[in-house]
């Protein structure tokens, strides 16, 4: 380590010294020019001088090399002398050019182009098309770049200008490098490499390896000999502004092809130096973002902070709208990094519209050009027809035959121009496809990122949430005192409507991303409807608010008492409860709320619920407005669509194939009516299904394992998080606590453990990565592993149990739920362990069991006293033996054979539909069926379907 900061420090300072000792070289040469100004008296003599001086100083200060070529236009202009005034405005025009003042460049060439073409065989001629060439490449015209340089190349070749050969055929390369034609790029740059050597042109030289060295892609040995060839001439003749690319240039080839950021950061720095000092605006700030990025991978996000918004406030980053766009990102990315998330999304938002403008102007700039050459070459064809029938009409037979040769001959030409028309508006569209690829690309890059944004703020929240709601959950089952306790109650109510609306926020992320998921099951209309409504009862009496509603009429009159739905019910449920309780909210004492079933629509397979209340209502220039994210009312007292509540109801609306509409009256209230499709089925029975009760988890008796209490590693990043868990399991278990994947894993080489719980998201190895690991240790593999984490997606949960783990609990979480599982896990491990004589022989009856749930799996009429029965053991003898054998009673044992099996089924997609599945595993009620299959493998059918 201490050797290669030794080697660090001294390649800086000698690359200090040479980059002192070139610029001192070039300063010497810069002042011995000055020095013959001074004593030159010779007009035309001191045109060329100023001009070489602004040559020079091209490499240091545009604005010095300007000055410098005022100086010797304005000696030019007193002399009349239109050669050396020409010379002057090429010279001005390629100065305007690199400060991106392309407008005025064009202009100033174009005054340079009228003096040549005054001037008989005009030696500097091809220097204009090749100004031209350039400036219409920075101007994306590559059409018209492609024209110019190939005039330039030919003009230079007939006059045998090398300097200039060398300069067109290197803007050439810059061409073909931007239409991704690399090896036709290779050949004009090495072209112009030979042109340069020729006529001893370095900067040239330079810049050619350079650009040979961005672009060789076979050979990294290859790249960095250009790459030191360029470098080598850049600091001889100290050409500082193609230092700065030299040295952004390598720093990208470390970063991107050797992985070595301590010498990519080394060399942005030598860059951003050598463009300072040039004043070149654009590759400082360039150099300035990247450096900031690659501080951000090592991760030091306050460095890369502080550099980023140094060069977002550059000048040149400004006047870039995809540059300010790129900078913009990435400062997001360092902001969340640090957790900096109020200021990350802005910036992030403010990146993704930028991009689309970027992407929509250009296709409109492009439509636009597109559209003008066709016009005009139509106009001028249209026009050459015209005129060459009337030339027809007025001539004799001769003049007509001479004609009908000269129109051959225009023929062919015309045709030879449609077919490289045909040609290069194709290789135009490919160009614009790819272009468009690319951006599609980019779009979804920052889409992504927004989603993981989204995704880690949820993660940040529902930690401390659990921190809130598990310990309140505690409290209020221990305290006496029922002041307190009512406190307490109020305080985990609003913590729980918190976590709903981290929730919330989490289903609008996976409606953009595309990962929200239809969830089908069956429901009975009017029992689910009365339930939903009718949980806000207590709130509603509270607030002395009058509950109505047409259901109990509608079974009566109608006899709709037995009809059933298929739908998303939980999404269902979500949107009612949204709209029953944002009704309740802004609804006053005495007030009264309809909730009113249209049945009607049933019989079109439609589901139509109106809500209305007496409450505040909406202004009527804000109804359109109120379904937007994070929209404010103005009016204080109506507050509908401040939030995104409504937000969230619109797209599952959507999602569900319907709609919803709003009808208001400020100040008389507001009427809400959804209308989305349904799939209805009447019931022969009226029998009442009634909703699987959750067990009390809040006593469990202690396991011992030989005498010792169970021993648990719980792997958590989180310190108060831990120290919670530790807490809170500390009566009937040894906890041992670890901070990462890694810290556990040295653990678990060490000794075994009896249960495993870990979170996902953790520095140094996250969860994934550990429980692989855990797989690769014998004596840990079957150890029962719990995921215990913020992240709610469903393909994190498949994930894990593709891994292997036993349970996945979100957080927030219930600490009776915790405590249950993990007993039920050690215990059915504790089951599964024990060896003895008797244990093998109800081993043998457990395997037949299952022999015979499995012959009958399809039967949804058998239960536990037919499977006593083909046992030959009584019901009570069998749930002794499945107890100490299994952990399950006889019950949990049947529908676990099932559940497994239905699994298997659908990994395997032997058929194409859930319910088809269902009925092979001989279970009647899809909602059932759905609840418990999400209860015993985290995820729901669909879900595992969709997967695989």
């Amino acid at each position: 380590m201490y050797l290669d900061i030794v080697k660090i420090f001294n390649l800086k300072i000698l690359a200090i010294a040479t980059i002192l000792l070139m610029g001192i070289k070039l300063q010497c040469q810069l002042d011995s020019l000055r020095s013959l100004l001074a004593i030159t008296d010779n007009s035309k003599n001191k045109i060329d001088l100023l001009l070489d001086i602004a040559h020079y100083e091209m490499g240091t200060s545009l604005d010095s090399s300007m000055t410098s070529t005022k100086r010797a236009l304005s000696i030019a202009q007193k002399t009349n002398d239109d050669e050396n005034i020409g010379r002057c405005l090429t010279w001005m025009s390629r100065v305007l050019e690199e400060q991106g003042k392309y407008n005025e460049a064009l202009a100033t060439a174009e005054r340079a182009e009228k003096i040549f073409l005054s001037i008989p065989d005009s030696f500097y001629l091809g220097n204009i098309y090749n100004i031209y060439g350039i400036i219409y490449l920075k101007m994306d015209d590559l059409q018209s770049a492609i024209e110019y340089q190939f005039k330039a190349a030919a003009f230079s070749q007939a006059v045998e200008n090398t300097a200039m050969a060398a300069s067109s055929y290197n803007s050439l390369g810059n061409l073909y490098t931007r239409l991704r034609d690399i090896k036709t790029a290779l050949e004009y740059y090495l072209k112009a490499a030979n042109y340069a050597n020729i006529s001893g042109n370095t900067r040239s030289q330079c810049g050619v390896y350079l650009n040979m060295a961005n672009i060789a892609e076979d050979s990294l040995s290859y790249r960095m000999e250009l790459y030191n060839k360029a470098l080598t001439i850049g600091k001889k003749y100290g050409y500082h502004r193609e230092l700065g690319y030299i040295y952004n240039g390598m720093a990208f080839f470390y970063s991107d092809e050797k992985h070595d950021l301590d010498s990519s950061n080394y060399y942005f720095k030598l860059a951003i130096d050598e463009s300072t000092q040039a004043g070149d605006n654009y590759i400082t700030s360039y150099s300035q973002m990247y450096l900031g990025v690659n501080q951000q991978q090592i991760g030091e996000p306050l460095s890369a902070e502080k550099l980023l918004r140094n060069s977002i406030l550059n000048d040149y980053v400004l006047s870039d709208p995809s540059l300010n766009a790129e900078v913009h990102y990435y400062l997001s990315r360092s902001l969340a990094d640090q957790s900096k998330y109020a200021l990350a999304y802005p910036l992030l938002d403010s990146a993704l519209t930028q991009y689309r403008i970027n992407y929509d102007e250009n296709i409109l700039i492009e439509s636009a050009e597109a559209n003008a050459k066709y016009e005009t070459e139509r106009k001028e064809k249209e026009i050459a027809e015209q005129a060459l029938i009337i030339e027809q009409a007025k001539n004799n037979r001769n003049v007509i035959l001479l004609l009908g040769a000269v129109l051959l001959g225009f023929g062919s030409l015309l045709a030879q121009y449609f077919i490289n028309k045909e040609k290069r508006q194709k290789r135009e569209t490919e160009q614009a496809l790819s272009l468009e690829k690319q951006r599609n690309t980019d779009l979804q890059e920052i889409s992504k990122v927004k989603i993981d944004l989204f995704n880690n703020i949820s993660h940040e929240l529902r930690t401390p949430l659990s921190m809130i709601i598990s310990p309140l959950e505690e409290a209020v089952k221990k305290l006496q005192n029922i002041h307190v306790k009512n406190d307490i109650s109020l305080a985990l109510k609003n913590s729980r409507r918190l976590t709903g609306l981290v929730n919330e926020i989490l289903d609008l992320s996976k409606i953009d991303a595309g990962k929200l998921e239809m969830d089908i099951s069956e429901v009975k209309l009017i029992s689910f409807l009365k339930r939903v409504f009718y949980s806000f009862a207590s709130l509603a009496d509270s607030q002395q608010i009058i509950l109505k509603d047409n259901l109990k009429e509608l079974v009566f009159a109608d006899g709709i008492q037995n009809i059933f739905i298929k739908t998303d019910v939980l999404k269902l449920e979500k949107i009612l409860n949204n709209l029953i309780s944002n009704a309740i909210k802004f609804s006053k004492s005495g007030d009264t709320i309809d909730f009113i079933l249209d049945e009607n629509k049933l019989d079109e397979n439609q589901l139509s619920i109106a809500i209305k209340d007496e409450g505040a209502g909406i202004p009527e220039n804000e109804i359109d407005k109120i379904f937007d994210r994070f929209y404010q009312s103005s009016n204080t007292s109506s507050a509908y669509g401040t939030g995104i509540g409504l937000a969230l109801v619109k797209e599952l609306c959507l999602f569900l194939g319907g709609d919803i509409s709003v009808q208001s009256v400020e100040c008389k209230g507001s009427k809400f009516t959804l209308v989305f499709p349904v799939v209805t089925r009447k019931a022969q029975n009226s029998k009442v299904e009634t909703e699987a009760q959750i067990p009390n988890f809040s006593t469990i008796d202690p396991i011992l394992i030989s005498g010792n209490k169970p021993e648990l590693l719980i792997v958590e990043d989180d310190l108060q998080m831990a120290k919670y868990l530790k807490k809170l399991l500390y009566h009937n278990y040894e906890c041992t606590i670890a901070y990462n994947g890694q810290q556990a894993l040295n653990l678990l080489r060490k000794k075994s453990f009896d249960l495993i719980s870990s979170d996902i998201m953790m520095p140094e190895m996250d969860g994934f990565q550990f429980k692989k690991e855990v797989n690769n240790l014998d004596q840990s593999k079957d150890t029962p592993f719990i995921m215990l984490t913020a992240r709610v997606l469903e393909d994190d949960k498949l994930k894990g149990l593709k891994m292997g783990i036993d349970d996945y609990i979100t957080k927030p979480f219930s600490a009776d739920e915790l405590k249950a599982r993990i007993h039920n896990l050690i215990k059915n491990k504790i089951s599964r362990s024990e060896e003895s004589p008797e244990l093998t022989y109800e081993a043998a009856i457990i395997q037949k069991a299952k022999d015979v749930i499995l012959d009958h799996i399809d039967d949804t009429t058998f239960k536990v006293d037919d499977l006593a029965k083909e046992l030959s053991y009584s019901s009570r003898q069998l749930s002794r033996i499945f107890k100490k054998a299994t952990g399950f009673s006889p019950v949990e044992f049947i529908l676990e054979i099932r559940l497994q099996s239905a699994y298997k089924i659908i990994q395997e997609r032997k058929f194409s539909t859930i319910n088809e599945v269902r009925y092979e595993v001989g279970i009647d009620s899809p909602s059932y069926f759905t609840t418990k299959f999400k209860e015993r493998f985290g995820i729901n059918p669909s879900a595992v379907s969709s997967a695989m």
